[in-house]
């Protein structure tokens, strides 16, 4: 008799990548940096010592945090410029690639 294999199953989708507005905002007590894309000009200034930075899902982009900052933070990131001044706690770089600090 021929045995033939099960198809092989699928799982999720390749679904295209979610694109969302890019946003460079102060929340409360936290810089919002998120979704930019290829923008070589990303300024935080206005900082103080009790203001945090996250920066979220950015791509081939560099971004210069003026004045003195709690803490950094880049996650999901690639090709990824981070010049800063000062730091007060920590610069936390989670599953990014290609990240210059």
């Amino acid at each position: 008799t021929d045995v033939k294999p099960a198809p092989a199953k699928k799982f999720g989708s390749a679904a295209a990548p979610v694109t969302k507005p890019p946003v460079c905002e102060l929340q409360g007590k936290k810089w919002i940096v998120e979704y930019q894309q290829d923008n070589p000009n990303i300024s935080i200034t206005d900082t103080n010592v009790k203001q945090a930075v996250y920066v979220f899902r950015c791509q081939k982009s560099t971004i210069k945090v003026s004045g003195k900052v709690n803490s950094i933070i880049i996650d999901s990131c690639k090709k990824v410029g981070l010049c800063f001044d000062d730091v007060i706690s920590s610069v936390e770089i989670i599953n990014s690639q290609s990240v210059q600090v």
